[in-house]
């Protein structure tokens, strides 16, 4: 799906990559979604937060919407592989997706068969708790860059796991 053509509105371009790997000692299939950043005019999409205009929803819901339609278009893939160790990652646009996307994939196939690493990753989530584990989500952000800034903190919206802040100037 990395090239979706004129489907821009709430929707994310991805690759899948599959490669046997010894893992805790097992040989595994490593399924690796790799989610682009904001190409064109996804760029409107990214400020949608709400399309549904409802100030209730726990997520922003531009992101959650492309990570579902990433999770549907990933299903045939994963369901050809036996235990398949996933791992998720992306940047910007790409990054919001696959985080969603890790929360998705870990409350199918469980939080220990998912990694996932977004980098420069918009917020994607507000309220106490998704109900879904997500220790497996790394989050890695810039403190100078102005994009993991929205939608805004004052708004509640955060991403989900474990931001790692990358000081710098």
């Amino acid at each position: 799906n990395y090239d979706k053509g004129d489907a821009i509105s709430h929707t994310c371009a991805y690759t899948v990559g599959l490669k046997q790997v010894s893992f805790g000692g097992e040989e595994r299939t490593l399924v690796l979604i790799a989610v682009r950043g904001t190409e064109g005019g996804e760029w409107c999409s990214n400020f949608d937060f709400a399309p549904s205009w409802s100030d209730e929803g726990q997520f922003a819901e531009n992101f959650l919407f492309a990570a579902e339609d990433a999770f549907v278009g990933v299903q045939s893939v994963l369901a050809s592989v036996r235990e398949p160790l996933v791992l998720v990652c992306g940047h910007s646009r790409g990054g919001a997706c696959a985080n969603l996307l890790g929360m998705l994939l870990s409350a199918e196939l469980g939080e220990e068969n998912v990694l996932t690493y977004t980098f420069a990753s918009p917020a994607t989530f507000r309220g106490e708790d998704c109900g879904v584990e997500c220790g497996n989500i790394f989050n890695v952000i810039n403190s100078g860059d102005v994009v993991p800034r929205v939608p805004l903190e004052g708004w509640g919206y955060r991403r989900l796991g474990e931001d790692i802040l990358l000081e710098g100037e």
